[in-house]
C-alpha cells in the first residue's frame, strides 16, 4: 500500500507542474511538443476544478484511497454531482487550451478513479472473522436434553437470522459419562462488539423469545445448566475465514479436535501465533489435509494468552494417522527446530468433540 501511494504521489506532482508550465507560461505554449500536451493540460485543469481547486492534490487523491469505501463512496458522489453540475458546458477553456468537455472531464474522472483502480489491481487482504465459542457445563442429562432443544428451537433460528450462516454444536466424546456435562457452541461474526452485543440483540428477537421461553424464565432452582462461558477470538490472517469440515464419514463417528494453546507470557503468545502464521504451521495442516475449522488468538477468555483452533477427521483412526504424519514432517521439524520458537508455550489442552445431530458444522 505504501508503494501504491507513493506511485500516486509522484504521477500527480509530475502532472501538476505540467499543468503549472502549460497554463500560466504564455512563451512555452509557441513549441510544439508542448503543444501536444494541450489535452494533459486540459485535464488537469478540469480535475483542478472537480478538486474544489485544492492546492494538496496528491494528498486528496491519496486519502480518498486510505478512506473507508462508504467515505470514498460519498466523495465520489460529490465528484459526480459536480460533472452534473456543469455537463451543459461545451468546452474546457484555458488561457491557451480549449477542448471537448466530455473526454477532458472523462479523462479527470479517471484520475480521480486512480486510487480506486490500483486498488482493484492490489486488493487488499481478506477481513478477518471473529467467533464466539459458548460453553455449557450441565450437570444430568434432563439438562442437556433441555439444552439441545433449547440450541436447536431457538438459538441456533436466531443466530441464523443475525447473521451466521453456519453454527456449530459440539460435544465431547464421552459426555453421557461425565460429571461435568459440556456443550460447545461456535459461531462466527463480523466483530468482537457484534459478538458481545449478541444476547441483546437476541432478545429484541420475538421469536427467540417465544421459543427460548424454557431457557429465559428458567426457575432458580431449575435452571437450563450450571454455568456458562463465554470465550471471543478473531481469525490468524494465515485462515482469516472459517472453512466448513469436507468429511464423509458419518456424523456420529466424526472427530473434532479443539485445541488451546497457552503461553507463559504475551511475548511469547505472539511469537506462537507468529509460528503459526509466518512460519506457516496453518500451510503445514493444510497440506497435510487436517480440515480445519478455524484458527484464531483469542481476545476475551478464561486462559489468556492463548490460542484456539479446531481440525477434523472422519474417524478416531483418521485423526491418529494425520498427526502421525504431521510429527514425521520435514517442514514441521525444520519449524519446530527454529531457536526463535522455542518455549513459547506452557499447556495444550485437547479436547475431542463430536458434532450435534442438528450442527451446521
Amino acid at each position: 500500500m505504501v508503494a501504491t501511494v507513493a506511485v500516486i504521489v509522484i504521477v500527480l506532482l509530475v502532472l501538476m507542474l505540467l499543468r503549472t508550465i502549460i497554463l500560466r507560461n504564455q512563451y512555452l505554449t509557441k513549441n510544439s511538443l508542448f503543444n501536444r500536451l494541450k489535452y494533459i493540460a486540459a485535464v488537469l485543469y478540469y480535475t483542478d476544478r472537480l478538486l474544489f481547486l485544492c492546492p494538496f492534490q496528491a494528498i486528496l487523491f491519496c486519502s480518498s484511497y486510505l478512506l473507508p469505501a462508504s467515505v470514498y463512496k460519498s466523495y465520489l458522489t460529490v465528484v459526480l454531482h459536480i460533472l452534473w453540475s456543469i455537463k451543459t458546458s461545451t468546452q474546457v477553456k484555458t488561457r491557451h487550451v480549449s477542448l471537448n468537455t466530455c473526454h477532458a472531464m472523462l479523462a479527470g474522472l479517471l484520475l480521480i478513479l486512480l486510487p480506486s483502480l490500483l486498488q482493484a489491481a492490489h486488493p487488499a487482504p481478506p477481513k478477518k472473522e471473529y467467533y464466539s465459542i459458548l460453553v455449557y457445563h450441565l450437570k444430568d442429562a434432563e439438562q442437556e436434553a433441555r439444552m439441545d432443544a433449547y440450541l436447536k428451537n431457538a438459538l441456533m433460528p436466531a443466530l441464523h437470522k443475525a447473521g451466521a450462516a453456519n453454527v456449530g454444536v459440539f460435544k465431547p466424546i464421552g459426555n453421557d459419562t461425565a460429571a461435568d456435562r459440556r456443550v460447545y457452541v461456535f459461531f462466527p461474526g463480523n466483530s468482537a462488539e457484534q459478538l458481545l452485543q449478541m444476547p441483546s440483540t437476541l432478545l429484541q428477537n420475538s421469536t427467540y423469545v417465544a421459543a427460548a421461553k424454557d431457557f429465559i424464565d428458567a426457575a432458580w432452582d431449575k435452571p437450563t445448566y450450571v454455568r456458562q462461558e463465554t470465550i471471543i477470538l478473531q481469525a490468524f490472517p494465515g485462515m482469516p475465514k472459517m472453512a466448513l469440515p469436507r468429511l464423509t464419514g458419518a456424523k456420529s463417528e466424526r472427530v473434532y479436535e479443539l485445541r488451546s494453546y497457552e503461553s507463559p507470557t504475551d511475548k511469547l503468545y505472539r511469537n506462537k501465533v507468529d509460528m503459526f502464521n509466518k512460519g506457516d504451521e496453518v500451510g503445514i495442516f493444510k497440506r497435510l489435509g487436517f480440515n480445519a475449522v478455524f484458527y484464531a488468538e483469542v481476545l476475551s477468555g478464561s486462559r489468556m494468552p492463548n490460542l484456539m483452533y479446531m481440525t477434523t477427521f472422519d474417524n478416531k483412526a483418521s485423526r491418529d494417522e494425520h498427526w502421525k504424519a504431521f510429527s514425521a514432517d520435514e517442514q514441521w521439524k525444520m519449524l519446530l527446530a527454529q531457536p526463535q520458537y522455542a518455549h513459547n508455550m506452557t499447556r495444550a489442552e485437547i479436547i475431542f468433540l463430536q458434532p450435534a445431530e442438528y450442527s451446521d458444522i
